[in-house]
């Protein structure tokens, strides 16, 4: 059986792609709640081991080439394609605020 948190999974099939994206983003933006009250991005409780930069950036690319696959983009037919739209916009938003926030501090740590 194959990996879903590997690529070739992620390849395999519109499911495939969709499970994969679902696994890199729960890692890249891990979820928590606090008092019932869902906390994207905020710092679980006990926190997972933490991730390397560059296993986080690698995990970002991936994540952009499974957003780009064509199960995201080719919903002629599918009921929920709309669905699926506004969730991969949603995670593609996240992530340019969050690589906006990176060079900001990058450029404010320079100084």
């Amino acid at each position: 059986m194959t990996d879903p948190n590997s690529a070739e999974f992620a390849s395999s099939s519109p499911s495939g792609a969709i499970i994969h994206a679902i696994g890199l983003i729960r890692r890249v933006f891990p979820l928590t709640v606090k008092d019932g009250v869902s906390m994207i991005g905020m710092i679980p409780s006990p926190p997972p081991s933490p991730l390397m930069q560059n296993e986080i950036n690698r995990m970002e690319r991936e994540l952009r080439v499974t957003l780009g696959s064509s199960v995201f983009y080719d919903f002629e037919g599918r009921a929920c394609g709309e669905d699926v739209a506004r969730a991969r916009d949603a995670v593609i938003s996240r992530m340019t605020s969050v690589a906006r926030l990176r060079r900001s501090l990058a450029i404010d740590g320079c100084e």
